[in-house]
């Protein structure tokens, strides 16, 4: 009865997984497809759209950018990693592998520590953490293009 309870709880999970992978560059119509409704939208400006989803104990936090998802954290409580860790790269590929790389290295500053990788075209990078929970935080080139602070206009130099 016990081995039965098991295997139907990793089926669930592997369902889930399935479903629980937004991509990188879904339309914001594929992520609601995915997930339903979101719980909260915010629109902050320069085109941006923040929605979050919660399905399964799952809570994916998902920006886009001219309605294309540019950005997405996955986080869940108490949850194996390694688990979700090989389905979620998968799923936010497009067909290139992911390689480690070193924290200061990438593009941004990391919103948490935690594991650094690069997708192998250079296009989207990826922090893992699973110190006291499991995040994946997913980003694209464009996202860095968006958050990357702008310089500051110097004034000129008077003359004497």
């Amino acid at each position: 009865m016990e081995i039965k309870r098991i295997a139907l709880g990793l089926l669930l999970l592997c369902t889930f997984l399935h479903q629980a992978q937004a991509r990188l560059g879904e339309s914001e119509y594929a992520l609601t497809q995915r997930y339903g409704q979101p719980e909260e939208v915010d629109e902050p400006g320069n085109n941006l759209k923040q929605m979050l989803f919660r399905k399964d104990g799952w809570k994916m936090d998902a920006t886009l950018h001219y309605g294309n998802c540019v950005a997405i954290l996955y986080s869940k409580n108490a949850h194996d990693a390694a688990t979700a860790r090989d389905k979620l790269l998968k799923a936010n590929s497009n067909g290139p592998q992911w390689s480690k790389t070193k924290k200061e290295d990438m593009p941004l500053p990391l919103l948490f520590t935690g594991e650094a990788l690069t997708r192998d075209d250079g296009n989207a990078y990826v922090i893992i953490d699973s110190s006291y929970r499991t995040r994946f935080f997913f980003y694209t080139k464009q996202w860095v293009r968006i958050n990357r602070p702008k310089p500051t206009a110097t004034a000129p130099l008077p003359n004497f």
